[in-house]
């Protein structure tokens, strides 16, 4: 009955599970003593099923008790002991108890140590588990540290062959060799399933590498160890096409963040040309994917292609989540941005007012994504020369940011400076002056304003000033007002 309610809980069926797991405890208890084996193993299954379930204090208090016999039948460095200890380990950390976490996990680690090779399969898990235990709690040297390890021992079970802790370039070579051999390894056909799975693994762990590279800043070598996870990901017999579009999307990413856009193109290509492969044309992924490549053309001054995927984007997910999705409006604002750069200023604003029904109706009217849109608008108002609409898409956008954003927002700032702009397009320069002296508040208070940022403001507030005393004149507030475009691109 205990087997069968592990089977029920493997297959996340949780009810049954519960059910047929109390009554396997209320049977043994009548049968045997509490303190019997067979009643620890069914606490255990009842442990992890409260763990599945979050009651995590009620999994931990099974565990107790579970470590208890198991210690009065065996002894306490027995391997269903260590067993437990990861079990009280993963409960732990879902907690958020690092402390108890790392001891749960280091006791697991010491008596699997004792009955198993070095490369089985649950010591390197465990040691996985430590690496992701110190890089929720930010120790990111202790997760490298454990992720490595069990890089090594993966790769001594794959090939055969035993390393040193090499670290580095040395790491990266020996790590590319690995993969290289498993690709021309022959495996039986049913072993094929296993060793797939094992190479996934690898994968796994290269990726954890990489995130705490990433999370270091060291983009580079982030971006040699995501391109290993990738060909760990393709060298396995059975492809995982999820990991491998993932994979070469998150390349894509660093790569466009490090401002190579033909090698991030590159990457977002293969993701999109997997993601089609095994998810069809159609699908919401797909249509990120595209939004994503089309951002890297705008990015290049692609425009005419930037467009035409932006357009392939909106069609998939109109038809996928219909016409008045996020989504659809952050595509939506996408195109609308590409118009009003190509000039096409009546279309930008059909677009924008679209993106901004969208967002007033899912998110209200008050929003911070529908300021950001007034502001949009605003661009293209003044880029027609129509400064009363524009004052007043910039009014509703101040209005919106100075609710939802802090005072200091350095936002608030240029849209208040917009509008200062715009004012003294009218000739309203009374109320220019008081958007300036708002904005130069904004920047005092901001912490990344430079004493230069100040003082233009500054100066532009004696020449507004100049503009009120002197009567007759009309010259405007001078060009070199900050006009704010947006957030446009969502990578």
């Amino acid at each position: 009955m205990s087997l069968l309610a592990l089977s029920y809980l493997k297959l996340g069926q949780h009810d049954e599970s519960d059910k047929l797991c109390n009554e396997a405890l209320a049977l043994i208890e009548t049968t045997v003593e509490k303190e019997h084996i067979l009643y620890a193993q069914g606490l255990k299954i009842l442990g992890d099923l409260r763990q599945e379930q979050g009651d995590y204090s009620k999994a931990l208090d099974a565990y107790e008790k579970v470590i208890q016999v198991s210690v009065i039948w065996h002894d306490s460095k027995h391997l269903g002991v260590g067993d437990t200890c990861n079990a009280v380990g993963n409960a732990c950390f879902k907690k958020g108890d690092f402390k108890e976490t790392e001891e749960s996990f280091m006791e697991a680690l010491h008596i699997e140590r004792l009955w198993l090779d070095d490369d089985n399969v649950s010591i390197y898990t465990t040691l996985n588990n430590l690496g992701h235990m110190h890089y929720k709690n930010k120790d990111l040297d202790q997760a490298l540290k454990s992720y490595t390890e069990s890089l090594y021992l993966q790769m001594k079970r794959l090939s055969g062959r035993q390393y040193d802790q090499l670290m580095g370039p040395d790491l990266l070579s020996t790590t590319r060799e690995v993969i290289a051999e498993i690709q021309i390894i022959q495996r039986k056909d049913d072993e094929m399933k296993d060793f797939s799975s094992a190479v996934g693994n690898l994968a796994a762990t290269l990726r954890n590498i990489a995130l705490v590279h990433q999370d270091k800043a060291d983009l580079d070598m982030a971006l040699e160890v995501y391109n290993l996870t990738l060909a760990a990901r393709k060298a396995q017999p059975i492809r995982d096409n999820p990991a491998i579009a993932g994979t070469a999307e998150t390349i894509g990413m660093l790569q466009f963040k490090k401002g190579n856009h033909d090698a991030a193109m590159s990457a977002f290509h293969e993701a999109l040309e997997v993601k089609k492969e095994y998810q069809g044309n159609n699908t919401i992924d797909v249509a990120r994917t595209l939004n994503n490549l089309a951002n890297m053309h705008f990015s290049k001054g692609s425009l005419e292609e930037a467009m035409a995927m932006y357009l392939e984007a909106l069609e998939i997910k109109r038809l996928c989540l219909g016409n008045d999705s996020e989504d659809v409006a952050n595509t939506l604002n996408n195109i609308a941005h590409v118009m009003f750069t190509t000039g096409r200023e009546e279309e930008s604003l059909k677009a924008y007012g679209e993106v901004l029904r969208i967002r007033q109706s899912r998110q209200g009217n008050d929003c911070l994504a529908v300021g950001v849109t007034l502001g949009n608008m605003a661009d293209v108002y003044i880029k027609q020369g129509n400064l009363a609409m524009a004052r007043t898409c910039l009014e509703q956008s101040l209005q919106i940011r100075k609710t939802r954003q802090s005072s200091n927002h350095i936002e608030n700032a240029r849209v208040a400076e917009s509008l200062a702009l715009v004012h003294g397009k009218l000739g309203e320069w009374s109320k220019a002056e008081e958007a300036l002296q708002e904005a130069l508040q904004s920047r005092k208070l901001h912490p990344g304003s430079s004493e230069s940022n100040i003082l233009d403001a500054m100066n532009r507030i004696t020449f507004v000033k100049g503009q009120i005393e002197a009567s007759g004149r009309s010259e405007e507030v001078s060009s070199d007002v900050n006009v704010p475009k947006g957030q446009i691109f969502e990578i």
